[in-house]
């Protein structure tokens, strides 16, 4: 049977949590909680996704990410627009584009 690449269920919300808890000594109370929780989202379908070496970028490691297409992207440098626009993409049996958001993307040997 095949690896599944896409996560089961809907993706509510992506994001980054640094968190820092800290006490006086080792074996004391946390005297200081700190927690900055940066929620990415989407509404446009966003998909968990696991891909395994042989279908990574690198070949060599098993890439996790939350991934949301878009609809076209646009690139400029000093205010010039370069040219081309994105283009269907199929990503692990899932329609989007070339222009995509990866979030919270970890790259794992």
């Amino acid at each position: 049977m095949a690896e599944q690449l896409i996560f089961p269920g809907k993706v509510d919300w992506s994001g980054e949590n640094p968190g820092m808890y800290l006490k006086e000594t080792a074996d004391g109370p946390f005297v200081t909680l700190l927690s900055f929780f940066r929620v990415m989202i989407s509404p446009f379908e966003p998909f968990a996704l696991k891909l395994p070496p042989e279908k990574s970028a690198t070949g060599k490691h098993t890439m996790l990410s939350v991934f949301a297409g878009a609809k076209d992207g646009v690139a400029t440098v000093n205010g010039r627009r370069l040219p081309g626009h994105a283009v269907p993409r199929e990503m692990a049996g899932r329609q989007i584009t070339t222009a995509f958001l990866a979030f919270a993307e970890s790259w794992i040997r």
